[in-house]
């Protein structure tokens, strides 16, 4: 009798561990963290430099996409300020006369966001008064382009999630991926070379969904898997339904259109950022001197 007690009892610890374990592999499964640090390499050109002033993305915590912690300067900022959804960071250094370097250190949590994940939270609903942004044409997504129109009207479904569909299935299948390119080409060149980066994917991609009515944008960050660089751009569209819903058409990303890792931080929701002088993740200017500014990610 002792013996069966015995047995039943240690059946019972058994299966709460596994049944902990199980939960524990759940919860890392929806979540993805990482350690990951922005190192800024500073390299005066000119014996001395009088001022050097860096602005760089922060990136920051968005519900039911990432959580942002632990950040870390080993210079600190002179200024922080918003814009929208992005964050910037200022740095300014004076009498420069050797190489310096900046750090920027955080803890990233990255949250599953695929379309079942957003039924269940429904995120950021766009104030109506800035709706009309993510429908017009911008430098790079060019809307008004007679291939791009009718392109557009030849994806066109009754339902906008088939209309959204098709535009991924088309871009994905239309354009040749070359990799890593310097020329930024923009949704139209892109439509005309039938290739480019992930930068002409998102661009096509949000030209096409903004020319058949659907609000859509750029996204800019990065992912923690990646190729050749960490560097990556994606796509938006807005569903009444749902809020913002995460499309990435690069192909090679490990995701379908309803379904895919949680492997992206997002830096920026802005396609061509004035803050930033329409550059990537930071720019810089110098007086009284010049400077070779270059930029490495490390993901831990």
């Amino acid at each position: 009798m002792k013996i069966q007690i015995l047995s039943k009892f240690f059946l019972k610890i058994q299966l709460v561990v596994v049944l902990v374990c199980f939960s524990g592999l759940l919860v890392r499964a929806q979540k993805n963290e990482h350690h990951i640090e922005f190192k800024i390499a500073i390299e005066p050109a000119t014996d001395t430099i009088d001022s050097l002033r860096i602005i760089h993305q922060i990136p920051k915590s968005l519900a039911g996409r990432q959580s942002i912690s632990e950040l870390i300067y080993s210079v600190q900022p002179s200024d922080t300020f918003n814009s929208g959804e992005n964050l910037y960071a200022v740095f300014v250094m004076k009498n420069l006369g050797e190489k310096a370097e900046i750090s920027i250190k955080f803890k990233a949590e990255l949250f599953k966001y695929d379309l079942a994940s957003i039924k269940k939270q429904k995120a950021n609903d766009i104030p109506i008064e800035m709706m009309p942004q993510y429908l017009q044409e911008e430098k790079y997504i060019e809307i008004s382009n007679s291939k791009i129109k009718h392109q557009a009207q030849e994806l066109a479904d009754h339902d906008e999630q088939k209309t959204i569909k098709n535009i991924f299935d088309f871009v994905r299948n239309y354009l040749y991926y070359e990799g890593y390119i310097a020329e930024v080409k923009g949704a139209a060149k892109a439509f005309q070379s039938k290739s480019g980066d992930c930068t002409e994917f998102a661009d096509l991609f949000v030209a096409l969904c903004r020319a058949d009515s659907i609000p859509a944008r750029v996204i800019d960050g990065i992912t923690t898997s990646y190729g050749n660089t960490p560097l990556h751009s994606w796509a938006e569209v807005y569903l009444q339904e749902f809020g913002w819903v995460r499309i990435d058409p690069t192909p090679g990303q490990s995701m379908t259109y309803k379904s895919f890792e949680n492997k992206y931080l997002q830096l920026s929701s802005i396609r061509n950022d004035p803050a930033l002088k329409y550059y990537y993740r930071y720019t810089y200017s110098t007086w009284g001197g010049k400077a070779n500014v270059r930029e490495d990610v490390i993901i831990n």
